[in-house]
């Protein structure tokens, strides 16, 4: 939820870069479900789709130092999908620390305990979205509106 700060961040600190990490609506609420004491999905995916309006307002602001990546993209193809990043930060993309989770340069199998995100690939992506039944889906697809196809999941599940 920091994205609600980014402007202002941005705004105060002229040398900071912002990096604003989205993940599709269904994975991520079907994950918040896991959590001790989950939102429930309207308020979940309402407040999901105000961060990703609030991440397009500040790029429009600040274009070169607010950056938005799809974690879909990073598990996919990490390099490529930081490779913009890593140009604006000055960071050399093909570093291979990129390509896979990894803590102090030891790649981890397992992300978690850091969020809900156990395995970070494609297909465990994929299936945590449906675990959710399809009436939740559809609600999903209701609330988050438009950013569905401007984030480019109009045929994740």
């Amino acid at each position: 939820m920091l994205v609600v700060d980014a402007e202002a961040i941005l705004a105060e600190l002229p040398d900071a870069h912002f990096v604003h990490v989205v993940r599709n609506p269904w994975s991520a609420y079907a994950d918040t479900k896991k959590r001790p004491v989950p939102l429930p999905l309207r308020t979940y995916v309402l407040q999901w789709a105000l961060n990703q309006h609030l991440a397009h307002v500040t790029k429009a602001a600040f274009g070169d130092r607010m950056h938005i990546v799809r974690l879909e993209d990073v598990v996919e193809d990490s390099v490529a999908a930081l490779r913009p990043l890593c140009d604006a930060l000055g960071i050399d993309s093909a570093d291979p620390a990129l390509g896979r989770p990894s803590w102090n340069s030891k790649t981890i199998d397992q992300v978690y305990p850091w969020g809900t995100i156990r395995t970070a690939t494609p297909a465990a992506n994929l299936a945590t979205a449906n675990e959710l039944e399809d009436a939740e889906k559809a609600a999903v697809r209701r609330y988050a509106g438009e950013w569905i196809g401007r984030l480019g999941y109009d045929d994740f599940v």
